[in-house]
């Protein structure tokens, strides 16, 4: 509870700081994540997550039979914190790290690693977005700046790819436009543990970055996918919050689910989006995007993918 309280007031905090697009806030969220607080937590033997208390996406770990695959690199000031982490369950080398999607709290840490030479796996979409300048959806309104070419994903994938290390089948699996137009799922399928990305959230109402190929409908298919491949052994480390199961995944679900359906039956009546911002109820426990944000993203969401006629 903690970590979600502490996560949804600083996006909060950020994200109604700046009206304009804001060119510098990444380098400047960068020199403060020192003091953020970083826990290992234990999965089962060889699978792990070291998640952040702080705007920082949970990196997964799995220390393979000769070597260590990384799921999300956080920041590249931490690199060296992330190493002396990793020293307490192993003592193979990074052999290769997976991006999970472009946004710069999961994979600013390729700066640093990737002038180690260490192999980064990513839908080509990644690559592609992080070779040059993206401007991020409001409510954000931030540039994230491209990258040099040694903190670029150096293999890339289309649809699928699959990983072997002799013990474990890592499967790398495309959801087409869901939190943005490159996420990937991660799926250690002996161990019957996915890495979700930001497709999956705790913090409550979750970021979609409409600017780079997110969508509403893109991310329930995805969760719809993990529901169907998933039982109740199955955990979930999400993009961010505590490793989870089956159940608050469905949770998750039903959320986006009832106010997807609030929206377009709203809008079926003709109400205007004001409107619909103050009739669409959502439990207020539930926190992360402010909601008038969320239900407009939501609002023109539906008019792409349903023949609603809507001023």
């Amino acid at each position: 509870m903690k970590y979600m309280l502490s996560l949804t007031f600083l996006l909060l905090f950020y994200c109604n700081s700046f009206a304009q697009v804001n060119t510098n806030y990444i380098d400047s969220l960068s020199s403060t994540m020192l003091n953020i607080r970083d826990e290992l937590v234990t999965i089962k033997e060889n699978y792990y997550v070291i998640m952040p208390y702080g705007i920082a996406g949970n990196i997964g770990v799995y220390t393979g039979k000769d070597q260590i695959i990384l799921v999300d690199d956080q920041w590249s000031i931490l690199s060296s914190r992330i190493k002396e982490i990793l020293k307490m369950v192993s003592d193979k080398p990074v052999k290769y790290i997976v991006n999970t999607h472009f946004h710069y709290d999961h994979t600013n840490g390729n700066k640093s690693f990737g002038k180690e030479n260490i192999p980064i796996i990513a839908h080509a979409n990644v690559r592609e977005r992080l070779s040059k300048d993206q401007e991020l959806s409001a409510p954000y309104s931030i540039l994230q700046k491209g990258y040099a070419l040694e903190a670029l994903p150096s293999i890339t994938f289309t649809d699928s790819l699959q990983v072997h290390d002799g013990v474990e089948i890592i499967e790398l699996i495309h959801c087409k436009n869901a939190h943005t137009d490159g996420d990937a799922i991660v799926h250690f399928k002996k161990a019957n543990i996915y890495h979700t990305g930001d497709i999956f959230v705790t913090y409550g109402l979750p970021y979609i970055d409409e600017n780079n190929g997110g969508d509403i409908y893109g991310i329930i298919a995805a969760v719809d996918y993990l529901l169907a491949a998933a039982n109740p052994q199955t955990k979930f480390i999400p993009g961010h919050g505590p490793v989870c199961s089956i159940t608050e995944l469905a949770d998750y679900r039903k959320l986006l689910v009832s106010i997807k359906d609030q929206v377009s039956g709203f809008m079926k009546k003709g109400f205007t989006l004001e409107k619909i911002m103050s009739e669409v109820k959502i439990d207020e426990k539930i926190q992360g995007v402010g909601r008038k944000d969320f239900i407009a993203h939501v609002y023109r969401m539906v008019l792409q993918h349903e023949k609603i006629s809507h001023k």
